[in-house]
């Protein structure tokens, strides 16, 4: 009598997979493809390319913006960075940075009023300083304000107007982190005593388009464009599961507690699972439009699929429906204390290192990050 077999092929591409060449189409290691508990598998090309990325990347930057900061150099100019306090970790560009070097940079830490209550100034500050010093930005100050609630807005221009010592100065940030709020504010400020006119137009050489201010008959504020995004999730969604995302109100600490095999959803945008180490509380800081479940299954991947198809969790995005439309990596935690792990432009998970190792799927092209705690984990 006839035996029959079911054939194994790859989730992704469809390939019939094989574990005797690797150097063949197909090809997946013996013991996963004889392990049926490893659920859904790829083939080694496409568990590569289309399911884990090899590093995640940084935002992309127009070559042209490098104009303005080689005029900002040649001018000894004042740099005044803007950041999203509650997402700005995996937003620098290190080519932009290096080329900010020796120059006087005031960095303006924005979105404090959506942060959660239980993280005052000092804190907050200090860790900005801190991801900064990793980033090898050197700067003159951090400063903490909220735009849409006007705090430390005044104190900060009169500082700008201080520090600027009659040099131009260039407003320089990502989107979404406030910076077009920031100039509204300053513009109520404004005096003109130069007797020239506000005006945008292409920057001198570029295609760039910038606000330029006077602020005397020699010096003038150029509002520069938003800075390159585009491994941030606020670029990959819709409008709809944009207004969900982004936290307009103060952020709640969402905390559960995860045993090994067990993952979180965040919507239908992210998951991180615990794959080694021992039971782990963690602290979840996600706008509340956000949904946070808690899955324990022999098939999270299936889980993870089946609710964001059937629109049983939100938000979901029609960009993001299958898992070949998902980076994902593997974590190992080695160091001790506090730590966050974030997903950028969504939010991020608290923890305390002990040696864990997580796995996080994130929307192919979107960037994560790992740091200390920007908020104190609750133990």
């Amino acid at each position: 009598m006839a035996k029959l077999n079911i054939v194994k092929r790859c989730y992704s591409c469809g390939i019939v997979l094989q574990s005797d060449d690797e150097h063949k189409e197909g090809y997946v290691k013996k013991a996963l493809l004889e392990d049926i508990t490893k659920g859904v598998l790829f083939c080694a090309n496409c568990y590569r390319s289309e399911k884990y990325n090899v590093a995640p990347r940084e935002a992309s930057l127009n070559p042209e913006f490098l104009t303005l900061i080689d005029d900002a150099q040649a001018t000894d100019a004042l740099i005044v960075y803007v950041v999203n306090v509650f997402s700005f970790e995996a937003g620098f560009i290190h080519v932009l940075n290096e080329r900010l070097s020796g120059l006087d940079v005031l960095v303006l830490a924005n979105k404090r009023d959506i942060m959660p209550r239980d993280v005052n100034d000092e804190e907050l500050k200090d860790y900005v300083t801190h991801r900064l010093r990793v980033e090898m930005l050197k700067v003159i100050d951090v400063k903490l304000i909220s735009t849409s609630e006007n705090y430390n807005i005044a104190e900060v221009i009169d500082l700008i107007k201080e520090i600027r010592r009659r040099r131009d100065v260039y407003i320089i940030g990502q989107k979404y982190s406030g910076k077009t709020t920031l100039m509204d504010a300053f513009l109520k400020e404004y005096k003109n005593v130069s007797g020239g006119n506000i005006i945008t137009q292409f920057y001198q050489g570029t295609k760039i388009k910038v606000m330029q201010i006077p602020i005397d008959q020699s010096t003038f504020i150029y509002d520069t464009p938003g800075l390159g995004n585009d491994n941030s999730i606020l670029e990959k969604v819709e409008k709809p599961v944009l207004n969900q995302i982004v936290p307009n109100r103060i952020v709640e600490r969402r905390t559960y507690a995860l045993a090994k095999g067990q993952s979180l959803f965040f919507g239908g945008l992210a998951r991180i699972e615990l794959v080694d180490g021992e039971r782990t509380a963690v602290d979840c800081y996600f706008a509340s439009g956000v949904e946070i479940k808690k899955i324990l299954s022999l098939e999270p991947n299936s889980v993870f699929i089946r609710q964001i198809t059937r629109n049983y969790i939100k938000p979901t995005s029609k960009n993001f429906q299958s898992l070949k439309d998902f980076d994902v990596y593997d974590i190992s935690v080695d160091e001790t204390g506090s730590r966050d792990i974030g997903i950028n432009g969504l939010g991020w998970i608290s923890f305390v290192g002990a040696n864990q190792t997580f796995r996080i799927f994130v929307p192919k092209g979107v960037s994560f990050y790992t740091t200390r705690s920007k908020i104190s984990h609750a133990k």
